[in-house]
């Protein structure tokens, strides 16, 4: 999501001065002087003039005044509060002091001084619109975000046409998990200004959020038109290709992403799955340890790596990788079945039991742990216990030809014929070759 907004207008109000030519004053004439430099936007000569005239008149109030507004101009915001909060010491009531000082406040993230400052004007003045916005703001930073779009939303009450408080206002829908609330900010914002990219990104957000993934790709490829090299969409728009299952279109958008910045790290992980989707194990492994370099405790991150070890037929390093895993108190059924796989596969047989038998304590109807598992009772002569396990999956999948297949197998071992054969004839039915065979041998 893209990071919220701050604005008010910095060249707004300040004071000028007109002086009669009979009373001349070097103070007033570098004021006048500072003046035209500011209304220029020569903000360095404007301080330097209202410094000589506060020089000069040590208690020019309306030089201070200027000169912080030339100040928050630079992003001098230190410099500016000081001078602020000298106007204010003479003047508790100078409402715009209160207000511009809250926001250089703002801008060096000192929130609750910004905060007190524009409480400070609002109490006085509920409807001054740039203390609600800039109040909205700091709510916004302090995750308060029904304060916030409370504020936001008397902002637009009171300039409909103020596109900052809707983008705002949704970002703080969005963080609330409103996103149809946020949607409906978002594009009025657009329709007031389609060329604001960042717009289309956060709607971007939202529908990714809201599993409206067409237009993700729609909103994001908006933002590109707008910034051809816009990072955030890119990697947006890798993100609902990949879940609309746009593998190709995914994996362009993922390099471009890196391409345009060869830190995203997140970006190698999420284009390791696009390439593991693909069938491109060993690409996809490359991608996932560099992400691991930055994570290296990433969960999801570790059980992919293990994944495509295994499909790379790389089982003792799925062990080496997972057993640390597995062993936690809270490992989840994905590890134990990956470490069954590469168990099975360098014939530890007990072993691979032993960790099927952790992925379907945590998972009971993990079919493809219990049909693994029965599979392997079947190898070690352990029927009754392949029988248990191959009903279990008929229940959880009653279309599974290889599950009556290995089920007939085991009740004929077990003295069960009637019973084997009518798995045979349903495991024929179900497309099981190997079940017609099996059923001319062995059932009259």
């Amino acid at each position: 999501m893209r990071l919220l907004r701050n604005t008010i207008a910095l060249c707004g109000l300040f004071f000028s001065c007109t002086f009669s030519a009979f009373a001349a004053d070097p103070a007033d004439d570098y004021f006048s002087a500072g003046f035209n430099y500011f209304q220029n936007r020569q903000f360095d000569r404007a301080i330097e003039a209202y410094s000589k005239a506060i020089e000069l008149r040590p208690e020019f109030v309306k030089a201070y005044y200027n000169r912080a507004m030339a100040e928050l101009n630079l992003k001098l915001y230190d410099q500016a509060v000081k001078d602020f909060t000298v106007v204010i010491m003479q003047e508790p009531y100078h409402l715009k002091a209160h207000l511009y000082r809250g926001f250089a406040y703002l801008k060096s993230n000192k929130m609750e001084l910004g905060l007190a400052d524009f409480n400070s004007v609002l109490a006085e003045d509920p409807s001054q619109k740039d203390a609600l916005f800039n109040r909205g703001v700091v709510l916004m930073k302090r995750s308060k975000w029904i304060e916030a779009i409370h504020d936001f939303g008397e902002v637009i009450k009171l300039q409909p046409a103020h596109k900052a408080a809707y983008f705002n206002r949704g970002y703080c829908h969005a963080a609330l998990g409103d996103d149809d609330a946020a949607l409906m900010d978002y594009n009025t914002q657009i329709s007031m200004n389609p060329s604001s990219r960042d717009v289309h990104v956060n709607k971007g957000n939202s529908e990714m959020r809201l599993e409206l993934y067409e237009e993700a790709v729609k909103s994001y490829s908006q933002a590109i038109q707008i910034k051809p090299d816009h990072l955030e969409a890119y990697y947006g728009r890798a993100l609902a290709f990949f879940q609309l299952r746009h593998y190709d279109s995914a994996l362009e958008n993922f390099n471009i992403t890196l391409r345009l910045d060869p830190q995203f790290v997140s970006a190698y992980k999420n284009r390791a799955l696009v390439l593991k989707e693909g069938g491109h194990y060993g690409p996809a492994l490359k991608d996932l340890n560099v992400f691991l370099k930055y994570q290296p405790l990433d969960h999801e991150a570790l059980l992919v790596k293990a994944e495509l070890l295994n499909q790379l037929e790389m089982y003792q390093q799925v062990i080496d990788l997972l057993t640390p895993i597995e062993e936690l108190p809270d490992s989840d059924e994905r590890t134990a079945l990956q470490m069954g796989h590469a168990f099975a596969q360098l014939g530890h047989t007990r072993k691979a039991i032993r960790s099927y038998g952790k992925a379907i304590a945590a998972k009971p109807d993990d079919f493809l742990a219990l049909f693994n598992r029965g599979n392997l009772y079947f190898d070690s002569e352990h029927f009754e216990e392949a029988i248990e396990d191959f009903n279990r999956c008929t229940q959880l999948d009653p279309t599974h030809a290889e599950t009556f297949l290995m089920r007939a197998k085991s009740l004929f071992q077990s003295g069960q014929s009637d019973e084997a054969c009518r798995d045979l004839k349903r495991a024929e039915t179900l497309g099981a070759d190997k079940a017609k065979k099996l059923k001319l041998m062995m059932c009259r």
